[in-house]
């Protein structure tokens, strides 16, 4: 959906399949999609590889089940009880989790 034209959707399909090993999540994609737009495509996947590896940036973040996200998610969700506590329970008793909110600033 990203790339209209098949040339990008194709580039799109090799990037994908070269850094996802079977495991996929849609995050991969949106990682993916923007570094496209400024890099050509060997640089795009040397940097999915290296971001998937590191401890520091997204390792574990692109799986089917994307446990280190969560995990993430879910420390940021305690920082923000304690940096603005009524916004989380807003959050919480709206059924709002932090891995719906996340999502969009982590991945």
């Amino acid at each position: 959906r990203t790339f209209k034209t098949p040339l990008f959707r194709e580039s799109m399909v090799r990037i994908l399949g070269q850094v996802a090993d079977g495991d996929y999540h849609q995050g991969l994609g949106y990682v993916a999609s923007f570094l496209h737009l400024f890099l050509e495509e060997k640089e795009v996947v040397r940097v999915l590889v290296a971001m998937g590896k590191s401890e520091l940036h997204a390792k574990g973040y692109w799986k089917a089940k994307p446990e280190a996200f969560a995990r993430d998610a879910m420390v940021f969700e305690r920082l923000l009880q304690r940096r603005d506590p009524d916004i989380a329970a807003r959050l919480r008793s709206a059924g709002v989790v932090p891995e719906a909110y996340a999502q969009k600033w982590f991945v």
